[in-house]
Order: C-alpha cells, then structure tokens, then sequence
C-alpha cells in the first residue's frame, strides 16, 4: 500500500471513517506523513477517546506523529469502564502529545467532580477554541478556568447549568449555544448573563429546544449580541403584556435573527410586528423562510403556523401580502375559546391574496376544528381547500365555510369519519366549480359514481 500514488491515498481516506483512519495512522508513517499534509482530512479528522481506548494507547511506544484538530472525550456509562483518576492522568498525557494542534474539545457524558478535574484534560491546550459540553455535569465550583486566550466558542447540549459559573475569564468569546431537549423554570438565566456579560465580543448566540421562550421572560439581558439563533421567544396567553424586554435591549446590535417558530402568545403579533419593523435587521429567518434579507422585505409565498401562533399569523399576512399558501396545524394545546374567538371572528381582507389553504388537525379535541371556521371563511379567494382531520364535525365545517369559497377547483379530504356520502353532497351543493377531489382510499368508488366525469377522484 506504500507503493501507492499519495492521490490515490488522499481518495482513500476520503472513505474512512475516523476510528479506520486512525488504525491506519498507527499502521503506517508514510500514511500519516500523506495525512499530515492534507489540511482537508486532518482538519475534518476527530479523535475519540473512551476509558479502554486511553489504556490501549497508552501501552503504545509511539503515537502517531500527525496534527490533531478535534478529539472527542465520551465516559458514557455505557462503556464497560469509566475514566478513573488514573485514565484521566493517562488521557491528560495523550492531549499533551497533540497540544500544539489541538483546537477544538468535545466532552460527552462527564460528571465533572471539580474545576480542577476539567483542568486536568485541557490545561496544556494553550490553541483551544472550541469546547462543548453534552450531557455533563458539574458538582462543585470552587474556581474559575484560567484565561483560554483562542477560546472563541462554547456548547452546552443537555449538560449542567453549573458549568455557566466556570466561565467567566474567558473574555474573548464569541459564540454560545445551548440546547436542551425542555428548558421550563429550572433553567439559571441569572448564572447565564452572569457568564455571557463578560463576553464583549460576544457575537451569536444560539438557545435550541422547547420553552426556550423561559430565558427572554426572566433574564437580565446584560450583554449584546449580533447574530440570535432560537427556537422560541415568546410563549404564555394567560399575560397579555407586550413581550419586546430582550428585542429593546439589543437594538441597534442585533441584525441577524432565526426564529424556528413564530411567537406562540396572545401579544405574537406586536412581537413579530416589533421585530420586523423597530429591530432594523439585516437579516430574519422564519425556519427556512426568509423574511428579510439585505435588511429588506422579501416576498414570502407560503407559512405554517400552530393555533396558538395565531395572532402573529395574523402580522404575517400584514407584513407580506404576498402569500399565496397558509397551512394551519391544530395540536393539543387548550385555548380559552372566548380568546381565541376575539382575534379570528372578525371579518378582514387579510388574505384575499391566498390562493391554498391547508388545515391539518392532530388535537384530538372535538371542538378544535369547529372552533377556527370564523377564521377559514375569511379565505375566500382561495382555489384548494386540504383538511386533513378525524373530527366527527367536519361536515358542519364544511357546510358552513364552502359557499364561501366561491373559487374553489381542488379538495383535498383525509378523514375516515362517517357520513361521507353527506360529504360528497355538500361538495357538488357548495362547490360545484371543483375539478380535482382527494379523498380516502376507501370512498374514491362512491365518490366516482356519485360525480361521474364531471370531477377527477383520486384517492390519498
């Protein structure tokens, strides 16, 4: 294998995995001095360490002589041995031999018992910029890392909120993220802004996982950001007070947003009208949807919103007439009926530019489907209704909302639910300019029959 062209080498290791490319290394110098001299696989290269790989190693005369950027630590429980203190000795001795190329850390699965036991694994790196920290926890803080001059980045993916404390020196940080599967009330906002205010540099920030809306509720906020990357920012109807507290505190500093979901509160759409309009952003990204981009509007085609987003779909049609595509996804979140009643039995001309309107029904509440026709006949231009729901009511829905509908080509039903000859019915009634029906499987025959030529049936 020696005799081999190093391009074909090159091409070789672009189809090894890393624990393969790291037996390799060990099995051959010319492979590594061929890896060595390739920024584009050493630099893309992780190293994964676990208890029985630090005493396999260690037993090694000779340690593959080639850059290391990233290792990975993982003292799962899984593995059949934990680190002891003396694989994490042996371990800080293997970091060491690569501290001159190491620049990015990953702990997994650690209960770190003490500053000094993290010290231990990455006081040599004096090039660390990245550390991330998954499922760890941290049990006594006495002390504060020393200053890590490069560290510019740090994640905190389901780990201990303790971790926050040991962070403080570190002055030339630029990027946090935190992502937790739920955040609720025990999340420590103080000890976060007590750690991000000693970043000046600051620069992004990303806050991942459901109720992330509890941070910009409680914290202080003593810090600035450019960049704000989170799932939530706004999330409780029972208090209708305007929900801008974090928004102001980082004006004329932030001026790039993603937001993964629209403000789910009763105040959503002031939120979402404060940021479009005050907020002055270079950039806001609804998911995957740009709404601004070179700090101007752009022209958005479709959206999906919850029943609870619904003020702040409301502002969409406000702020982007353009929309052609509205998908509504009922779930099994509990609305004061009265509520909700005030913002969508309202008559207006919002969407007389929507062409397709989607209504998808998961709730399993009998009344949720009912509960938003006020708002289904204010789509009147629309030319394709989909409901996809198991609601026993939905003929009642259809009744009441299809003579609205005078538009209308496409119908698309998936519902199992009896009473489908009364369905059909009520389509050739009150929309008898459909050309297009989709419907259940098991009622595309009748449905044929009983429309002949005039409408094509498929099933779903």
């Amino acid at each position: 294998m020696s005799n081999l062209p190093e391009d074909i080498l090159l091409i070789i290791f672009d189809h090894l995995d890393d624990e393969s490319m790291w037996n390799a290394l060990q099995a051959s110098k010319f492979w590594a001095r061929i890896f060595s001299n390739s920024s584009k696989h050493f630099s893309k290269f992780t190293l994964h360490l676990n208890s029985e790989k630090v005493d396999r190693l260690t037993n090694i005369k000779n340690l593959p002589d080639v850059p290391i950027i990233k290792i990975s630590i993982d003292d799962s429980q899984d593995m059949k041995v934990q680190f002891s203190s003396e694989d994490i000795n042996k371990m800080s001795k293997i970091i060491d031999f690569y501290k001159e190329s190491i620049k990015i850390v990953e702990l997994k699965n650690f209960e770190l018992s003490s500053t000094d036991y993290l010290l231990k694994i990455i006081k040599s790196l004096k090039r660390l910029e990245s550390i991330s920290f998954e499922n760890c926890k941290m049990n006594d803080v006495k002390k504060q890392l020393p200053k890590f001059m490069h560290l510019k980045s740090i994640y905190f993916h389901e780990s201990d909120d303790e971790l926050f404390k040991i962070f403080h020196a570190q002055k030339n940080v630029e990027n946090i993220s935190i992502v937790r599967m739920e955040w609720g009330n025990d999340f420590s906002w103080a000890d976060f802004d007590e750690m991000a205010k000693n970043y000046p540099n600051l620069n992004k920030l990303v806050m991942r996982g459901h109720g992330t809306a509890n941070y910009f509720e409680h914290g202080g906020f003593s810090f600035k950001i450019r960049k704000l990357d989170v799932f939530l920012m706004t999330f409780d109807w029972t208090n209708h007070l305007p929900r801008t507290r974090f928004l102001e505190s980082q004006k004329g500093s932030l001026k790039e947003l993603i937001l993964e979901k629209l403000p789910y509160d009763y105040d959503g759409g002031a939120v979402l009208k404060y940021i479009i309009e005050e907020m002055k952003l270079d950039t806001f990204y609804y998911g995957k949807i740009p709404l601004i981009l070179g700090g101007r509007k752009q022209e958005v085609m479709e959206f999906r919103v919850q029943e609870v987003q619904i003020q702040a779909a409301f502002e969409m049609f406000r702020q982007f007439p353009t929309i052609t595509k509205f998908s509504l996804f009922l779930t099994q979140t509990g609305l004061d009926a009265d509520a909700i009643g005030e913002i969508i039995n309202q008559g207006t001309m919002l969407f007389t530019c929507c062409k397709e309107l989607e209504i998808e029904d998961r709730s399993n509440y009998e009344t949720l489907l009912v509960m938003f026709t006020g708002l289904y006949k204010n789509f009147r231009n629309i030319r394709k209704l989909t409901i996809i729901s198991p609601d026993l009511e939905i003929n009642s829905v259809l009744e009441e909302c299809l003579p609205e509908f005078t538009h209308l080509n496409e119908i698309c039903l998936k519902c199992d639910v009896p009473n489908s000859m009364q369905r059909l019915q009520l389509i050739r009634v009150f929309a008898p300019n459909i050309k297009k029906l989709s419907i259940n499987e098991e009622f595309v025959n009748d449905a044929r029959k009983f429309f002949g030529n005039d409408v094509e049936v498929v099933g779903i």
